[in-house]
């Protein structure tokens, strides 16, 4: 081949292609799938989220004072919480 030139693609080579096998996958059920990722259901009645918007100074607090005990940031609102059930609040 000269200088220059190209050598042609043989596409011809590709006629025998098959495509992988299809994978098993889990049935289209949340549990299932949920447990299948590893991801958290989002059922009811088992984990939820919150978000509360403050002022700067009492989040800070409020994160220190988990931080200080040790405690997830639940942890110290289900204390607070109890507190304020029990009269303190």
């Amino acid at each position: 081949m000269g200088e220059g030139q190209r050598q042609s693609l043989d596409f011809g080579v590709l006629n025998d292609f098959q495509p992988r096998p299809q994978r098993s996958r889990p049935p289209n059920d949340r549990k299932a799938i949920d447990q299948t990722s590893a991801f958290p259901s989002r059922e009811a009645g088992e984990e939820g989220q919150i978000n509360i918007k403050g002022d700067r100074d009492s989040i800070e607090r409020f994160r220190a004072i988990a931080k200080r005990d040790g405690l997830r940031l639940i942890g110290l609102l289900s204390r607070a919480l109890d507190a304020y059930e029990r009269g303190a609040g």
